[in-house]
């Protein structure tokens, strides 16, 4: 953990090179750190998901958020969600392009360890899984309650015209979904043939899968400031799924996959062994020193 951070708006080149607002967060050293993408929620590119990016960065991480809501004018982020509802929500070919323009910010960084993930809440969570299908550099990918994933021929439109689950095939890095049970309109339950975790699991060849569903969990688990969160504080609550393309053996295929994921995503925690700590612990491994 880093007590030190440093977090600012900054602009970066978005889609088809137009400069939108972003958030960046990161923690001050000299790293090297990992980098994840934050993708905000429906309501807008808020306080609390600047909340978020930040609280990536006090782990290690440099954050980077993105405004995806950054062409529907100015005003706050209430006005500009309105408007981006309106217009029929951000269009996935934009999206794509502004989390590219994200990812691109990161690895300049003279600190920047290689590797990307990212993130996504509700609206942000379908577009994190959009991601995952789309980049094939991303590292890591986490879908965090977000609806859309599937979608009806109705529900379709020329913004988002395909459903995310029909691109499953494409997906290169390890997703993790989190979704509360207790989630009115994204439950998991057995009942549920349309859940898209079934889907998935019906769509990836040579998958490596996980799935818990524990109840009393609604949506936004964890989220700062929502009225319907209750805090999660170890993975104990939420409907986990874990995907990620694996070869025979179990471990995953090509040196992206391999480097995948939160664990590998992880900065390295500075290190330090002594023989006094030895002697004072009985133990022969590293110690984990303050960072």
């Amino acid at each position: 953990m880093y007590q030190g951070l440093m977090a600012e708006s900054i602009r970066i080149e978005g889609h088809n090179g137009l400069e939108i607002d972003a958030y960046f967060a990161r923690p001050l050293g000299g790293g090297p750190y990992p980098g994840v993408v934050v993708l905000h929620h429906m309501p807008g590119w808020d306080d609390a998901t600047k909340e978020i990016t930040r609280k990536f960065s006090f782990y290690g991480y440099s954050a980077i958020c993105p405004n995806l809501h950054f062409r529907a004018g100015a005003g706050s982020p209430d006005d500009m969600a309105a408007a981006t509802r309106a217009a029929g929500g951000v269009p996935d070919d934009q999206c794509i392009g502004d989390i590219e323009g994200a990812m691109h910010y990161l690895r300049t960084l003279p600190y920047h360890n290689g590797k990307i993930g990212i993130i996504g809440f509700c609206s942000g969570g379908r577009q994190s899984y959009l991601a995952a299908c789309r980049i094939p550099s991303l590292d890591a990918a986490v879908d965090c309650w977000g609806g859309g994933v599937t979608a009806s021929a109705d529900q379709l439109s020329p913004r988002q015209p395909v459903a995310p689950i029909d691109l499953t095939k494409d997906i290169s890095c390890p997703l993790l979904g989190i979704f509360g049970n207790d989630d009115e309109k994204r439950a998991l339950t057995e009942q549920d043939s349309s859940c898209w975790v079934k889907r998935i699991m019906l769509r990836v060849p040579d998958g490596a899968w996980s799935l818990r569903t524990l109840s009393g969990v609604p949506l936004a688990i964890g989220w700062p400031h929502h009225g319907r969160c209750r805090t999660w504080d170890r993975p104990r609550s939420p409907c986990a799924v874990t995907a990620g393309r694996r070869g025979a053996s179990g471990t995953a295929t090509g040196g992206r996959a391999r480097a995948a994921g939160a664990a590998s995503t992880r900065p390295r925690s500075r290190q330090r062994t002594t023989r006094q700590s030895r002697r004072s612990t009985g133990a022969t491994g590293t110690r984990t020193g303050p960072s």
